[in-house]
């Protein structure tokens, strides 16, 4: 749907999360909600490298296939203004629990946090040297 509005209504359209689930609810005997939308629909999309941009605000409201740097920029730095402030506050989180053990537990040395582990080391790097 996003690919055929792109290539018959121009690049800058839009559609909004009403527009598209409406058309997939067409069929289904159970309309997905705005959260499986989300879960079920446009996160394995992006998750199986097809890009696809929101926008929450101003004018245009929806989703859409990228047509400019400007696209993929305002992508990119909408993940980033939610990743970064979280990721500091993980380390936040891991370092008071450190200290209030005494150094004795490091909550992210757990096997399935080593990625957030790997993540927030880097930032205090990145903090030390620059």
């Amino acid at each position: 749907m996003l690919l055929l509005y792109f290539n018959t209504y121009g690049s800058d359209i839009y559609l909004t999360a009403g527009e598209i689930m409406q058309h997939l609810n067409a069929t289904r005997d159970e309309a997905l909600t705005p959260r499986q939308f989300q879960t079920k629909v446009i996160a394995p999309l992006r998750d199986a490298g097809v890009l696809v941009v929101s926008s929450a605000s101003g004018e245009h409201k929806g989703y859409k296939l990228p047509s400019s740097i400007g696209d993929l920029h305002k992508f990119v730095s909408h993940g980033k203004s939610m990743i970064i402030p979280m990721l500091h506050r993980i380390r936040i989180f891991r370092e008071t629990i450190k200290a209030a053990s005494g150094g004795g537990l490091d909550i992210l040395a757990y096997e399935d946090f080593r990625e957030l582990q790997a993540l927030t080391d880097a930032l205090d790097a990145e903090r030390v040297r620059g």
